[in-house]
């Protein structure tokens, strides 16, 4: 989404009016010329105008009058400067306003995967690109971290753990977190952590939780135990376990989310 800005021919005149006055009149011209971009929705540009009106009110006193070419060339600035602010905040939401946003997010608590799907295809390269040029991790490596967040980020959303903000950023960071977690010593005790993709620190499990584990383990196939094992347990890369067992390196890599998915609900539904 980007807003635009063309209000230079908006009349400016040297006639003098006070700030009350000339907000009164103009308001729907400011609406009009500020934000002539008819896809952006119509609640993005009442924040935007809202916003300008107010900052206008800040800026001039009540009591005096100026020159309607002196409140015009304020206001262009003031919009200018809301327009790029809101852009900010639409880019760092995955293109998506807040109105957009919490549509979405109903529709996904209801089984509508559109803004899942919109978060993988808008963010999902820039994320793992970011941790091969941040933390100089392997195309391999940073893909599966992206990819662990990606569960986590869909399941929070549809808990509504998630709130609008900086959604890009969030993402990002739990990726990181992940990434750099797997690249500590070994902890097999802490498997739970990775089939659902925790991003917060945990300092241990208590045993009835391990033993929920346990069992859900237990479900699993003998082939998904097989993977999960080498990569988390034996840290293993993917492309040697691949190489093991004649299988290519992607398809490997999707067997292992939907081993992590199954895992993942087996624990849910005996906690």
């Amino acid at each position: 989404m980007n807003l635009e800005t063309s209000i230079s021919a908006v009349p400016i005149g040297e006639s003098e009016i006070s700030i009350l006055q000339f907000i009164e009149l103009n308001k729907t011209e400011i609406i009009s010329r500020s934000l002539p971009n008819q896809k952006t929705a119509q609640l993005v540009q009442v924040l935007v105008v809202k916003r300008v009106i107010e900052r206008l009110k800040q800026q001039f006193s009540a009591e005096q009058k100026y020159r309607l070419k002196i409140l015009w060339e304020a206001t262009h600035q003031l919009v200018r400067k809301e327009v790029k602010m809101q852009n900010q905040i639409v880019f760092n939401n995955f293109d998506l306003n807040q109105e957009e946003f919490q549509q979405m997010l109903t529709a996904l608590q209801k089984g509508d995967e559109r803004l899942f799907e919109k978060v993988f295809l808008s963010h999902f390269k820039a994320c793992s690109r970011f941790l091969e040029d941040r933390f100089k991790a392997t195309p391999t490596d940073a893909y599966d971290a992206s990819m662990e967040a990606l569960l986590k980020f869909h399941q929070r959303l549809k808990d509504g753990k998630i709130s609008y903000g900086n959604l890009r950023y969030l993402f990002t960071q739990m990726a990181g977190q992940i990434y750099l977690k797997s690249k500590r010593l070994p902890q097999p005790q802490k498997l739970p952590d990775n089939f659902d993709i925790i991003d917060e620190p945990t300092e241990s499990f208590s045993k009835e939780t391990l033993a929920v584990f346990g069992q859900a383990w237990e479900k699993l196939c003998v082939d998904c135990r097989g993977l999960l094992q080498a990569f988390y347990y034996q840290k293993t890369p993917l492309i040697e376990i691949a190489r093991q067992t004649n299988k290519t390196d992607v398809a490997l890599r999707k067997q292992k989310q939907r081993c992590l998915e199954k895992l993942r609900k087996a624990f849910q539904k005996l906690a």
